[in-house]
C-alpha cells in the first residue's frame, strides 16, 4: 500500500512538473527525522524496486531511500493544495469506483480535496455516514485521483 501510495506521488510530482513552473523541490523526509532536499529540476528520474526509492539527478549522482524508512515526501508547491503527502490510514472502496467511493476512518471532515493528475482540484460532493465518507464519483470521467482528507492521501481509479 505505501509503495502505491508513493508511486501515485511520483505519478502526480511529474504532472504537476508539465504543468506547473512554480514547482522548486523534493524533500525526502526519513522517519528518525533527517531530511535530504533536492531541485526537482535536477532530478531525471525516480523509480521503485525491492523496497528501494532511487532518485537519479541530471548530475549523473544517485540517491537511494528505503521506502519503509520514508515518512513523508514534500514537494515545493507554492499554488497547490498538494504540498504535504503522509501514509494514510484511510480505506477506500470500491477501487476502482463508479458512483461511490466509500472512505472508512473518518468521523469529521476538517478538509477534502480532489485532484486529478494533472494537479487540478475539482468540485466533489460527500456525506458523513457511519465513521466514514461517501463521496459521489458517478460525475467523474474515467482516470486516476488524488484525494486529500484531512491532510491523509487516497489514490484511486474512477472506472
Amino acid at each position: 500500500m505505501k509503495k502505491q501510495i508513493l508511486i501515485a506521488v511520483v505519478l502526480l510530482c511529474g504532472s504537476l512538473c508539465m504543468h506547473a513552473t512554480d514547482v522548486q523541490s523534493l524533500v525526502v523526509q526519513a522517519k528518525g527525522g533527517s531530511e535530504s532536499t533536492c531541485a526537482l529540476s535536477g532530478v531525471r528520474k525516480i523509480t521503485f524496486s525491492g523496497g528501494t526509492m532511487s532518485m537519479v539527478k541530471k548530475d549523473a549522482t544517485q540517491s537511494d531511500y528505503t521506502i519503509s524508512n520514508v515518512q513523508k515526501l514534500l514537494f515545493g508547491l507554492r499554488t497547490s493544495a498538494i504540498n504535504e503527502v503522509t501514509t494514510s490510514s484511510l480505506k477506500a472502496y470500491p477501487n476502482p469506483a463508479k458512483e461511490v467511493l466509500n472512505v472508512d476512518g473518518i468521523s469529521k471532515v476538517d478538509n477534502l480535496c480532489l485532484y486529478n493528475l494533472t494537479g487540478s482540484e475539482l468540485s466533489v460532493n460527500y456525506s458523513l455516514v457511519n465513521n466514514g465518507l461517501q463521496i459521489s464519483t458517478g460525475s467523474l470521467p474515467k482516470g486516476l485521483y488524488i484525494l486529500k482528507v484531512n491532510n491523509q492521501i487516497i489514490k484511486f481509479n474512477k472506472q
